[in-house]
């Protein structure tokens, strides 16, 4: 028997206690049933609106495709806090799955519950939906072209170069020419943001630029030109990038700063670093002195490997004396990571190597509280016995007043505990210059060297 064939409330909840498998019962009530059987689980409290599944889809995921009540069950769940913004691990939103579904009605009511500053139509172009369903919706109803009542011609444009085909974008033109025409003194804005998105579009990005470029006349600034050339590259899209820099004659003013951006960036692949350096014509060290202490301290070690396949030295130093290792403790994003590149790939004399100040990369590690940092230097060759201006590494901890740093030495190595530092002062010496209590209390403890005097 079909659900809608159902009439008494048992025979409904008889269904979904048969049917639903692993599915809680109020999501899979969502997506099969009615308001009637959905306000009953949500009565008895058998599960609330914040239920997900395996997946993390919520109610709306669910009633997303139920054609039939899925509006109704929409405003209920909504008057009752279920997110309308939930994403779920397919990266999935419930919006996108009711346009797939064909539940428009669904879709548009669920976005306006979100407050987005953006259009359906532009939130709907972001996610890849076709279009033909986009002209679709606009010919239904042209207001999901709209925010308040004026054409979104801000993020439609943006969003078509960016996410769209050629197509798409020549069509959202058309459905703003009026407003483009009318806002001569915006027209240029709207096409620059649009630019800059198809650096993104890896697929159709470079035919979308060539139009709007030619197709509209465009003349940018040497400085806007080299912005859309930035963000070309930073998004990797060397096509882009290679018909600005032909075409338009774009440039970067300052390759060197760029190029610390490239490498600094998350999100920048390190082949991409790559194909930015062929466009130009050169090599990681002509533009960048040390370019793998830079990476060391900035980047991610997946832009350093590549760095060392293009032949850098891993045992280069910087004026100061610092190594790879001094600057990977000071990464604080990747510096456990970058250690464990660099680490294997250098002499014990390396690992040791001491800056200007007469400090190893354990010594920078320690007096940062970095334990997992010093704990790796140590398991690649970091010798514990090491001295900085006459003191012992334990006494270096407790002059740093860094107590957990001072325990980390002590349980490697106990004597040194009982070290003397210049003028003959003791641990418990050197720690008194602090209001370190704890410190003070610890050291008393374990030290079986009586202060020369406090």
């Amino acid at each position: 028997m079909e659900f809608s064939a159902m009439e008494s409330l048992k025979e409904k909840i008889d269904f979904v206690m048969n049917n639903r498998g692993e599915t809680p019962m109020l999501l899979f009530a969502s997506k099969v049933g009615d308001l009637e059987i959905c306000r009953c689980f949500v009565g008895i409290g058998a599960h609330v609106v914040g239920t997900v599944d395996v997946k993390g889809s919520n109610v709306f995921h669910y009633a997303a495709r139920n054609a039939k009540h899925g509006l109704e069950l929409l405003e209920i769940f909504a008057s009752l806090g279920g997110d309308v913004k939930r994403i779920n691990e397919d990266g999935e939103e419930a919006a996108i799955i009711a346009v797939r579904e064909g539940n428009f009605d669904f879709a548009i009511a669920l976005f306006n519950k979100r407050s987005e500053d953006m259009s359906f139509l532009a939130y709907c172009i972001r996610n890849a939906i076709g279009l033909d369903i986009l002209k679709f919706l606009y010919k239904k109803n042209a207001s999901v072209g709209n925010v308040g009542n004026k054409i979104d011609f801000k993020y439609l444009i943006s969003a078509a170069a960016g996410f769209g085909d050629l197509d798409t974008t020549k069509w959202v033109i058309e459905i703003c020419r009026r407003s483009l025409e009318y806002r001569t003194d915006v027209r240029n804005e709207i096409f620059f943001a649009a630019l800059k998105e198809c650096g993104g579009n890896m697929k159709h990005g470079e035919k979308i630029v060539i139009f709007l470029m030619e197709k509209f006349n465009l003349n940018f600034l040497p400085s806007y030109l080299e912005c859309l050339l930035k963000s070309a590259f930073l998004k990797g899209n060397i096509p882009v990038a290679n018909y600005l820099m032909k075409k338009h004659s774009a440039f970067l003013f300052d390759r060197q700063l760029f190029l610390k951006e490239l490498m600094s960036d998350e999100n920048v692949k390190a082949e991409s670093i790559g194909d930015f350096l062929k466009q130009v014509g050169k090599k990681v060290d002509d533009i960048l002195p040390n370019a793998l202490l830079f990476a060391s301290l900035h980047s991610r070690p997946d832009v350093c490997e590549w760095m060392v396949r293009q032949g850098l030295d891993v045992t280069v130093i910087q004026k100061n004396l610092c190594t790879v290792l001094h600057f990977s403790v000071l990464n604080t994003s990747h510096g456990l990571a970058n250690i464990r590149f660099f680490a294997p790939k250098l002499s014990a004399n390396d690992v040791n190597r001491k800056d200007v100040l007469g400090q190893t990369a354990l010594h920078l590690a320690l007096s940062k509280a970095r334990l997992d940092l010093a704990e790796e230097l140590i398991k690649y060759g970091a010798d514990l016995d090491v001295d900085f201006n006459g003191c012992n590494l334990l006494l270096y901890c407790v002059g740093k007043n860094m107590m957990s740093s001072a325990k980390f030495v002590y349980e490697k190595k106990k004597s040194l505990v009982n070290g003397l530092g210049p003028e003959g002062k003791t641990a418990l010496l050197i720690a008194s210059k602090f209001d370190n209590k704890p410190m003070l209390q610890w050291l008393c403890e374990i030290t079986t060297r009586p202060p020369t005097s406090i």
